[in-house]
């Protein structure tokens, strides 16, 4: 069986086959009727057929872990030899997380309590040895709090003592569970020795694929070789193995007390942000109690980037320390801190949690979002005639520049340092480069480039749409009495145009005069528009 090293620490913490025994467990019946449920999970498969399941690494070691993990939102947490940290893209494909489905945000923002919208959400596949087991195992549980008569807090720490004095440093091959029937009658645990964890996987780290799309487990990816293999003892495969509920519940009261010192939540602090801040979450918050009466307590290693609001105190029924990311963090360079935060009571007793603060570079940020249009005649004008854009840092300072300009666009500034400060720049349309253009569509990608790290590098679409230009034709009978005439109005530039001249009665048509210039002896008069013309038709 498979057994939670640390899931609460508080004395009412039990694992019973209800719910709400856990401590720091909010239940909401019927919150999900069925019909909900499986549009969760829909919407859960749907992130994992965008961003496909991947085995995380332990850090320094590189071992991989037993859970499959992907993640939704604008961050996923991960972890490699890097160690852990939270990042905006898959490990794997590169590709950014797909968004956290609505249903969920729906639960955040109604369960929650917390005023701002989550970054991340990560999902665990676990094999299906964890599902099976834990209601089993709370069934057990329930056997031993009806012996014991009443709640025995955290089972873990009993578990694992009754395991450690059964299995001592080599084993206890009396009750290795390959003897079948021939097992001690005195064992509590069954210590299963054989197989090992295989997981369907893909991609290229930890993953065996001879053939095919999906491969197995491995810590080779050439060839096949197990990750997680049965042992003597406790092995990530079968944890301490298989038990006898009958022994487990009579000799429940061997494995000593349990720990004086309770520290929940049992889950680690990872803050994440920019050089320069600021770091998400702000705060953590642990509550210390005692498994009766009180204890005391005093709380070591915390790291100069932290502020812990009481190193030492007396805990009784329930006391919270808050652990606040300070001002030191922004002197912090880019780079993964970790430090392990120790709890000590008045006891001895010791309970650790594992402090990450993941710091990036500064990326720059370019806003609006929008790119530049503008538009008018051939020759001009064009509108309109300038963009405003603000540039700044997330933290910090760093330098950028603006290239692959078009000639038909100047900037204030194509380079430069920015801060967290807005620094305004204005693109402005080169009136000498654009009204000398041939009308058409003219389309640049401007980058925007972050010249310290490369982070939050951009582009900006401008656009400049070149219309033809268009000219006039005026036209008009003289004597007006005398005949009528056609063809004008507005035209394209260079375009082909004719007007005509049609005497009324007797009359007769003499000529065309532009300007007091004969132009045309025809009544009908062809001719190319490059400018406006004002025509007049002469009768008699």
């Amino acid at each position: 069986m498979r057994i939670p090293h640390d899931r609460t620490d508080r004395p009412d913490g039990a694992l019973t086959g209800h719910p709400a025994a856990l401590c720091g467990l909010r239940v909401v019946p019927g919150y999900l009727d069925r019909e909900a449920q499986e549009f969760v999970l829909a919407a859960v498969r749907e992130v994992i057929a965008r961003a496909p399941l991947h085995t995380p690494r332990m850090p320094k070691s590189g071992k991989p872990m037993s859970v499959r993990m992907t993640n939704c939102g604008t961050l996923g947490w991960m972890t490699d030899e890097r160690g852990y940290r939270y990042q905006p893209t898959h490990p794997e494909t590169g590709a950014p997380w797909p968004p956290i489905p609505g249903c969920l945000l729906r639960a955040w923002t109604e369960l929650g309590g917390y005023p701002l919208p989550p970054q991340a959400c990560l999902v665990n596949v676990y094999g299906v040895e964890t599902s099976f087991a834990t209601p089993i195992m709370a069934g057990i549980q329930a056997l031993v709090n009806q012996k014991a008569v009443g709640r025995q807090g955290n089972p873990n720490y009993r578990l694992y003592a009754l395991a450690a004095n059964q299995y001592g440093a080599s084993g206890d091959s009396t009750c290795n569970s390959s003897n079948g029937n021939a097992v001690a009658m005195s064992c509590i645990f069954y210590d299963v020795t054989l197989g090992d964890i295989d997981a369907v996987c893909t991609g290229s780290n930890n993953c065996y694929t001879p053939s095919g799309t999906n491969g197995v487990l491995s810590t080779s990816n050439s060839s096949y070789a197990p990750a997680y293999g049965a042992t003597t003892g406790w092995d990530f495969a079968t944890g301490i193995g298989s038990v006898n509920v009958y022994n487990l519940v009579m000799n429940w009261n061997s494995a000593g007390p349990v720990p004086a010192l309770q520290v929940v939540p049992p889950d680690n602090m990872m803050a994440s942000g920019p050089q320069g801040g600021p770091f998400l979450p702000p705060s953590f918050s642990y509550t210390l109690s005692a498994a009766s009466g009180s204890v005391g307590y005093a709380i070591s290693g915390i790291p100069t980037w932290l502020t812990a609001s009481a190193t030492s105190g007396t805990a009784s029924s329930g006391t919270t320390v808050t652990f606040t990311v300070n001002t030191n963090a922004k002197n912090l360079a880019a780079n993964t801190y970790s430090a392990t935060i120790t709890f000590t009571s008045g006891t001895g007793q010791s309970i650790q949690r594992t402090a990450t603060l993941t710091v990036t570079p500064p990326a720059l940020q370019v806003t609006p979002a929008t790119g530049i249009t503008a538009s008018g005649q051939q020759g001009g004008p064009f509108s309109p005639t300038s963009f405003a854009y603000s540039l700044s840092a997330t933290g910090g300072s760093l330098r950028y520049s603006i290239t692959n300009l078009p000639s038909w666009l100047t900037v204030s500034a194509a380079s430069g340092t920015v801060t967290t400060r807005v620094t305004s720049i204005t693109f402005r349309v080169n009136t000498t480069a654009a009204d000398r253009l041939a009308a058409n569509t003219y389309v640049t990608s401007i980058n925007f480039n972050n010249t310290t790290n490369g982070q939050g590098n951009t582009t900006r679409v401008a656009t400049l749409n070149v219309t033809p230009k268009h000219y006039t034709i005026a036209v008009s009978a003289s004597p007006s009495a005398d005949g009528t005439v056609g063809g004008g109005g507005t035209f394209v530039a260079g375009s082909s145009q004719t007007v005509t001249a049609t005497p009324s009665g007797t009359h007769s048509f003499v000529h065309w005069t532009q300007s007091g210039r004969i132009v045309s002896t025809s009544e009908s008069y062809t001719f190319t528009l490059n400018a406006n013309v004002t025509l007049v038709a002469d009768f008699k």
